[in-house]
């Protein structure tokens, strides 16, 4: 006989995955190891679900709400554990490329020596797909194709596994601080390649 499980099925859509760009209910096997990677459908209870249709999160429709009324937004930062990787996209597709990834990567490469400065932290750049796994619907690709965000990343910080998701505590003062450090390179180096290209806005 099957088994029947004693708890309520619970439905909860990853919030980074649903986005409407390129969205799909079709999920790439969570595995860094290519020879481990296949697609299928996410089922509902699991942590890589994107959600039976684009926007269900009503976090998700909000922020895309917010974002839209927002004018001549340039930067955009997603904050995620764990990895120690600063992502650009994009994230639906591993052999697409921005019109905008020579920049992205400059921006990027950039960030990621900074952050190397501060406590010798050392983070892979490149795009979302090429760093991590395919993942249609991703929130910077959104960010950058829909919202016409040119600068959008994603962050993964501390660290490579040894703790993941579960972070020691004396850790949090270095990595505030080495993301703090990243984030004001981004700042000025995107306001110095907008004041280059466009003059005094």
């Amino acid at each position: 006989h099957p088994a029947v499980s004693q708890f309520p099925q619970v439905t909860i859509a990853l919030l980074s995955r649903n986005w409407g760009y390129k969205w799909k209910a079709l999920a790439e096997e969570q595995s860094r190891k290519p020879r481990h990677r296949g697609s299928g459908l996410a089922a509902p209870c699991s942590h890589w679900y994107p959600g039976h249709r684009p926007f269900e999160a009503p976090e998700v429709n909000n922020i895309a709400n917010m974002v839209s009324t927002i004018p001549n937004l340039v930067g955009f930062l997603d904050l995620r554990s764990y990895g120690q990787m600063l992502s650009s996209p994009f994230s639906y597709s591993c052999s697409s490329i921005p019109k905008d990834a020579e920049d992205q990567l400059e921006a990027g490469l950039g960030g990621a020596w900074t952050m190397s400065q501060v406590y010798g932290t050392t983070v892979t750049t490149g795009s979302l797909c090429s760093n991590l796994y395919r993942a249609p619907g991703n929130v910077i690709d959104w960010m950058y194709k829909r919202a016409g965000i040119k600068y959008s990343y994603a962050l993964h910080l501390r660290d490579t596994g040894t703790y993941g998701f579960t972070l020691p505590a004396r850790w949090i003062r270095p990595v505030g601080e080495e993301t703090s450090a990243m984030l004001e390179y981004l700042t000025k180096f995107i306001a110095m390649k907008m004041k280059r290209d466009f003059g005094d806005l």
